[in-house]
């Protein structure tokens, strides 16, 4: 049975079948949840808005890809559907 954790270390380690930027996009993350929370812990604020503005921006943009590559798909697939 494959739990979060197991799914989320299979994608750490790059095993087959992985995009690259997928694993790269989650070492991102992981960067950046990081430096938020030693932000955090150190008390500096302007440190962690700008870590928090990053992070989001990092989350829009995997949310573009994501919705790029399914309009793409739509579009490339679109064709194949032939009336009753």
């Amino acid at each position: 049975m494959l739990t979060p954790k197991r799914v989320r270390s299979y994608i750490e380690k790059g095993r087959p079948g992985v995009p690259l930027p997928l694993v790269a996009g989650l070492h991102q993350l992981r960067y950046r949840i990081g430096r938020v929370s030693a932000a955090r812990q150190d008390r500096d604020k302007g440190a962690l808005s700008i870590e928090l503005a990053l992070l989001v921006i990092v989350l829009i943009l995997a949310a573009g890809l994501v919705v790029a590559a399914i309009t793409a798909l739509v579009t490339k697939e679109s064709g194949k559907i032939t009336g009753p």
